[in-house]
Parts: structure tokens; sequence; C-alpha cells
């Protein structure tokens, strides 16, 4: 599953902890485990709906999510 990690240029670490992408293929599962961090979510693909979470994630929008509780199991596609 392409899911990569890119740390931030220097002048932005003190506020950015990483940047990552995900990639969905063939609907395979991607877990995500709870990390204490707050996420900022830019769709830049197709509409995809979460499946344990039942949100919807419409393209070209932002979202702000906060810190896991507790891992999630979704299915990429």
């Amino acid at each position: 599953m392409p899911f990569e990690y890119f740390k931030p240029c220097e002048e932005l670490k003190p506020y950015i902890h990483s940047y990552w992408t995900l990639k969905g293929t063939n609907g395979a599962y991607e877990v995500f485990y709870p990390d204490t961090c707050v996420d900022i979510v830019v769709n830049m693909g197709d509409r995809f709906a979460t499946s344990q979470q039942n949100i919807v994630l419409e393209p070209q929008t932002a979202y702000l999510g906060g810190a896991l509780t507790e891992a999630i199991y979704e299915k990429v596609s």
C-alpha cells in the first residue's frame, strides 16, 4: 500500500511533525494507530467514504481530524 511519511523543511519543523500520503489500491486495508497527533487531511483524490466512522471525504476539501484514541482499520480503494 503506498503510504508514505515525509519530514517538513527546517523552517516548519517546530510546527509540523510530518506529512503523509496514502494512495488506495485494490481495496486493501490500512491501519491507523493512535499517535497523539492532530491531522489536517486534504483529499486530493475521488470522493471517499470511511468504513469505520461513516464519514465522507469530498474531493479537493480539507478536514481537521482529532487525535485517535484507538486504531482504525480503513479500506482504501
